[in-house]
């Protein structure tokens, strides 16, 4: 993502990629102002054609298409170009179209904390990892992205039961070429092997000797247990930050583990929208935590609660970390309710 402030509360944006609209589709609120090159259908002499028009329009709807990839913004017009004066009027409605490299701007009352920490996100850019956790009879294959860990692919070794140390070798060679040629098929910058015992030795060992190009960007790190379930435990150890510091998905994690910690321990700590309410309307939260889809209803006033939480958290300068609703850490928050902060104090 492209931006530069044109004003104290107006930028100009460009969207680079899939990832940037989505980070468009929580930022643009009800209320905001859009202004973008945008076609018109309009009558001529009357016929129908469309012509390109500069509009500013207040937004009322804000709709993203994971089909089309593509940002709906619609809302009334109040300002247009001079080559649209005798087709467009004010106070009529439109939808500016955003997609991949379509310029705009934005113009917001107040720029949340939140919203430019999205924005800051979206600048940066992110190296591509994949997660190969694995042990003697099963591998799972994921890459990573802000939002989650995404299966690739999972292959099973088929070594069960075989006990004759000559077949073994065949079918663990069989086993890392397919991990290989799977690896392989992917984009990546580095690649995290992990795993119990020496097997993810024997698949780096397997790598050097086919003298791959990728070869010096692979880490080999020790977990418990491999295949899906040992994803979780390359996520606690924090392993995808060494190959890659700027991912949310460990602090995430983190955050909400000690979050769930306080609770359990009846420390300053709470959780459900109503506790939350209250504990902001004392001033007493330092930190909120919040679902993805939960903070998108506050921001468009679809939840009242939760935009009085975010208006009261953000009044009282505490800080606000959004959880990604499909990540690991988005699964614990949501069976507490989606919402928990952290307290300056307790309250009774």
């Amino acid at each position: 993502m492209r931006y530069k402030w044109l004003t104290r509360d107006c930028m100009r944006i460009i969207p680079e990629n899939f990832e940037d609209l989505i980070c468009l589709s929580k930022i643009i609120s009800e209320g905001d102002k859009v202004r973008a090159w945008t076609t018109r259908k309009v009558k001529i002499w009357n016929e129908t054609t469309k012509i390109k028009v500069n509009l500013l329009i207040e937004v009322e709807k804000v709709l993203f298409s994971d089909f089309t990839h593509e940002l709906r913004v619609t809302g009334k017009i109040l300002e247009f170009s001079k080559n649209a004066e005798r087709f467009i009027s004010v106070g009529k409605y439109h939808t500016i179209t955003i997609k991949e490299n379509t310029c705009f701007e934005l113009t917001k009352k107040k720029w949340s904390s939140f919203d430019l920490e999205l924005l800051e996100r979206a600048r940066k850019r992110i190296p591509k990892v994949l997660v190969v956790s694995l042990d003697e009879d099963n591998c799972c294959i994921a890459k990573t992205d802000r939002y989650c860990l995404k299966i690739v692919k999972e292959i099973s070794s088929n070594l069960h039961g075989k006990h004759n140390m000559e077949g073994r070798d065949e079918i663990l060679r069989k086993y890392f070429s397919e991990i290989v040629r799977t690896i392989e098929e992917q984009e990546f910058e580095r690649v995290i092997i992990a795993g119990p015992g020496f097997v993810k030795e024997d698949l780096k060992k397997y790598i050097d000797e086919k003298e791959v190009g990728w070869k010096n960007k692979v880490i080999v790190k020790d977990i418990s247990i491999g295949g899906s379930v040992g994803l979780m435990e390359v996520l606690r150890r924090g392993y995808i930050s060494i190959a890659a510091r700027s991912y949310d998905i460990e602090k995430q994690i983190r955050l909400v583990e000690e979050l769930m910690r306080r609770i359990a321990r009846d420390e300053n700590a709470t959780y459900g929208i109503n506790e939350v309410l209250k504990a902001c309307e004392y001033g007493a939260v330092s930190s909120l935590i919040i679902l993805e889809s939960l903070y998108v209803k506050g921001k468009r006033q679809e939840n009242k609660k939760v935009a009085k939480i975010l208006e009261l958290v953000e009044n009282t300068k505490g800080k606000i970390v959004v959880i990604y609703d499909n990540s690991e850490a988005g699964k614990q928050l949501k069976a507490i309710g989606g919402v928990g902060a952290f307290l300056r104090f307790k309250i009774c």
